[in-house]
């Protein structure tokens, strides 16, 4: 999460540096900044993958601790109900 925190924040100043480059190559007529960055100007794109980014790990968090969850405290579905001393020694393992 730390990481998806970093990427957000420098989103912003790319999309800033990005757009005074732009800028620069409007100014000087350079086909090459072009080049770089393509034709069409994709910052919202960037801003939905980034956004996608982000849903996509906290649904895997999510999904993480789930599964610890159900490590931790297994389906006793199978067990039956012979006698209590089955059922506690089911309990223990």
């Amino acid at each position: 999460m730390v990481l998806q925190s970093e990427v957000e924040n420098s989103l912003v100043r790319f999309l800033k540096m990005r757009q005074s480059l732009t800028s620069l190559q409007a100014l000087e007529g350079s086909r090459e900044l072009e080049n770089i960055f393509g034709v069409s100007d994709s910052s919202c794109n960037l801003k939905a993958e980034v956004q996608k980014t982000k849903v996509l790990m906290a649904q895997a968090e999510k999904q993480k601790l789930l599964k610890r969850s159900n490590a931790k405290h297994p389906a006793r579905e199978h067990v039956q109900s012979g006698n209590s001393y089955e059922f506690l020694k089911s309990l223990i393992n």
